[in-house]
């Protein structure tokens, strides 16, 4: 079936509004994340998609390195199978933004 070539989906609890416009970053503090009122329970692939969808595209390798850190630094096959199970999401992120 597809479903057993598709990467899993994971629920969790998501910001529901990520982007780089939400993102503090202060050279001497950890990123800090703002604006949390579009929060609750979601796919896991759909909040990190979001980070990156632009008119222009996303940048595969961008992905990786933000997933491998949001993975605590395992990269390689952890990360691409996460940038993978991001971009299952990206045709429904444009749907919400019309």
């Amino acid at each position: 079936t597809l479903r057993s070539h598709m990467p899993p989906c994971t629920v969790v609890l998501c910001h529901g509004d990520l982007k780089p416009s939400n993102v503090m970053v202060y050279p001497e503090a950890p990123p800090k994340l703002i604006d949390f009122e579009l929060s609750g329970v979601g796919w896991r692939g759909f909040d990190l998609y979001k980070m990156f969808r632009t008119g222009q595209g996303s940048r595969e390798a961008n992905m990786v390195d933000f997933c491998t850190s949001y993975l605590n630094g395992s990269g390689g096959a952890e990360a691409n199978l996460l940038v993978e199970e991001a971009k299952l999401f990206e045709p429904v992120t444009w749907l919400e933004a019309a």
